[in-house]
């Protein structure tokens, strides 16, 4: 039965076995990541802070300005162990198995921990992206990081963009063609 393999599934993913745990901790990641009109009920005094703070004029010498949600996603990637599929090292192949065709794909996962460990806390975000250099660095991390996701997955990370996307040497990276093995 469907419902109790996805529920065997979901347990297994969960840090304590608990299916309901783990879709009501997702949930409420969402929930806190969208951009919306009730969330920053959730915030922090100092995430609160950094929300009223108008970004457009102070972070703009990039494609992409630099906006709120940027600043939420990699403060919560700073305190998990986030993983980042790395196209160029993909690899991807199919096969047929009798009449079937058979797809396989080995993605390999960086945590990028260059940027989250290097990225000033929370109470210290505002100072360290007001100090230009320090900005411009993790500007352009935040860029190669979204450019190995935005074609494969792009739902929070986005508008990242420090060098445009149809720069020969800073174009978006995308999943190779399967080999056929067999």
């Amino acid at each position: 039965d469907f419902n109790d393999y996805a529920q065997s599934f979901l347990s297994q993913m969960s840090a304590n076995g608990n299916a309901h745990d783990l879709i009501k901790n997702i949930s409420n990641m969402h929930f806190l990541l969208n951009e919306g009109r009730t969330e920053n009920n959730f915030y922090s005094d100092s995430l609160r802070n950094l929300n009223k703070i108008n970004w457009y004029q102070k972070v703009y010498p990039f494609c992409d300005l630099f906006l709120f949600h940027q600043i939420k996603e990699v403060l919560f990637r700073q305190l998990s162990v986030p993983y980042h599929v790395n196209m160029e090292k993909t690899l991807r192949w199919k096969y047929k198995a009798k009449d079937t065709n058979m797809y396989m794909d080995m993605l390999v996962l960086d945590e990028c921990r260059y940027l989250y460990d290097w990225m000033p806390s929370l109470d210290m975000f505002y100072s360290g992206m007001m100090d230009i250099e320090r900005q411009f660095s993790f500007r352009f991390i935040l860029d190669a990081v979204a450019k190995h996701r935005m074609v494969y997955n792009n739902e929070f990370f986005y508008g990242t963009a420090s060098v445009s996307k149809f720069e020969t040497d800073y174009v978006e990276k995308v999943l190779s063609v399967r080999k056929n093995i067999i």
